[in-house]
């Protein structure tokens, strides 16, 4: 038999909310230089579903995150690759 030692998830992660932003009331655009990626909750393309125009007093999620969606794809978890 194995013995496996649990460790509490805060121990290993840090958790937080989003920033609750609506994707049919942002801005859509391409992905070009400046466009940061939406994370939504599709079970597809590592949950990015668009990119939209940055907010310039609001600053990006950083790179290696990991998202778990609640409604949708529901606990679905991606890491976030880029912003």
């Amino acid at each position: 038999m194995i013995k496996t030692d649990l460790i509490e998830l805060h121990r290993l992660f840090e958790a937080g909310h989003g920033n609750k932003f609506d994707l049919n009331k942002m801005a859509e655009c391409p992905p070009a230089r400046g466009a940061i990626a939406f994370v939504g909750r599709s079970g597809e393309g590592n949950g990015i579903v668009s990119f939209v125009e940055r907010y310039e007093d609001v600053e990006p999620f950083s790179a290696g995150l990991i998202t778990v969606a609640l409604g949708g794809a529901a606990l679905s978890s991606f890491v976030l690759t880029c912003h």
